[in-house]
């Protein structure tokens, strides 16, 4: 995944199972820690091990579903530093009708994020795919 990031135009593709990964996201941003950190994961160490990379005033924004309770296990850093936790779920309507539209008029591309196309029948495989990451794939499209 970290080659994938580096393909698509990141500056840098850090592993999140290195222990020293906090201070090489201090080192690449001059020490300031990210501005902005995603989790798409639902996973409390995901959210910990971005907390403790953001900048002060960072936002993390979380993407992943989960049923369990958020905890910030140092509040008071992360309140001093004004930092921001936001949930996301979903997306408007209309932003579906925007993507749409500006790859209709070839404004952008998401090709490069299909890693495969298959039937809709072929829905239980696909899933099991993306659990498996068997051939590491990014975005499955099924075909009606």
């Amino acid at each position: 995944m970290r080659a994938r990031a580096l393909e698509f135009g990141a500056d840098v593709a850090l592993d999140s199972a290195d222990p020293e990964v906090a201070v090489k996201v201090r080192r690449e941003t001059g020490d300031l820690g990210l501005a902005a950190a995603f989790d798409f994961a639902g996973i409390p160490a995901v959210q910990d091990q971005a907390l403790g990379c953001m900048s002060a005033a960072g936002r993390l924004a979380l993407v992943g579903i989960t049923g369990k309770p958020l905890t910030i296990s140092d509040s008071r850093t992360s309140g001093y530093q004004q930092q921001q936790v936001r949930d996301h779920y979903g997306s408007a309507p209309e932003r579906v009708t925007e993507l749409v539209m500006l790859a209709g008029r070839s404004r952008i591309s998401l090709a490069r994020s299909v890693s495969d196309v298959l039937p809709l029948s072929e829905a239980p495989k696909a899933v099991e795919r993306l659990r498996r990451e068997e051939g590491n794939p990014i975005r499955l499209v099924l075909r009606p």
